[in-house]
């Protein structure tokens, strides 16, 4: 996640570029040429294009610059439409097939010119989350967990709130998808155990699903599971890009 500081300078000094001026989402024109800016950005927005081209870099400080949840790739994806507001709304593709490009954060430091391209009316630049860790079951909230070193599992359970009503049967399953993106129980492990050695706790993999429960009542993960609470992020903020005056973003 290092690797976004340098990237969020240079978003920064886009905005020492000659002035640009780039309407913000008002639904003033659906028709007019527009660009999606949407996924791990500060900012998501749609702009329109108004008097010159605007590279890759540059639509990302419009939208305020990658979060830390961003996992270092960008897909530019060209959908053919003057403006598609759709992705904007986050509903359903054109029914035509779409070029996606994949795009790499490291790639843009370097200044490889083929990862900065040129935007077209109609683009959507999406930057990729990062996968997260999901814990579930007798723990105090249970979240996603989006993390910049890899989590034990005790350290995950700590930082979904802990466990409850802990007792000599309650358990502690790892389901971990495998290529076929099905789950299956990795490991099952006896939680007061693995209190008293702590440095028995495996480390995690991004998508891995911990479920905590007796073991009569442990349910089987087929799927990632959807929280009501907002998801745990305890890495630190990357700096935000000032923006928008007035519904004008201005690079």
């Amino acid at each position: 996640m290092n690797k976004l500081v340098p990237l969020t300078i240079l978003l920064m000094a886009c905005f020492g570029c000659a002035a640009v001026e780039a309407q913000v989402d008002r639904d003033q024109n659906s028709q007019a040429p527009c660009v999606v800016v949407a996924g791990a950005v500060h900012s998501p927005m749609r702009f329109e294009l108004k008097r010159r081209p605007v590279k890759v870099l540059e639509a990302l400080a419009f939208a305020g610059g990658p979060t830390q949840r961003a996992s270092g790739t960008i897909k530019l994806i060209r959908t053919g439409e003057p403006c598609y507001q759709e992705a904007w709304a986050h509903k359903v593709w054109p029914d035509h097939r779409l070029e996606v490009t994949e795009l790499a954060f490291a790639d843009i430091q370097r200044g490889t010119e083929s990862a900065n391209p040129y935007l077209k009316a109609g683009d959507v630049v999406l930057v990729v989350e990062s996968d997260p860790i999901y814990v579930s079951g007798s723990v105090a909230t249970p979240r996603a967990i989006y993390f910049k070193h890899v989590p034990s599992l005790l350290n995950a359970i700590a930082l979904a709130g802990g466990s409850l009503g802990v007792t000599g049967d309650t358990e502690v399953v790892i389901f971990r998808a495998g290529d076929d993106r099905g789950y299956k129980e990795l490991v099952r492990i006896n939680l007061s155990e693995l209190n008293k050695h702590p440095k028995r706790s495996p480390l995690l993999h991004a998508t891995d699903i911990i479920y905590l429960g007796t073991a009569g009542n442990l349910v089987p993960q087929k799927s990632p599971p959807r929280f009501d609470s907002p998801p745990f992020d305890y890495r630190p903020a990357s700096p935000s890009v000032n923006r928008a005056r007035n519904g004008i973003a201005i690079l």
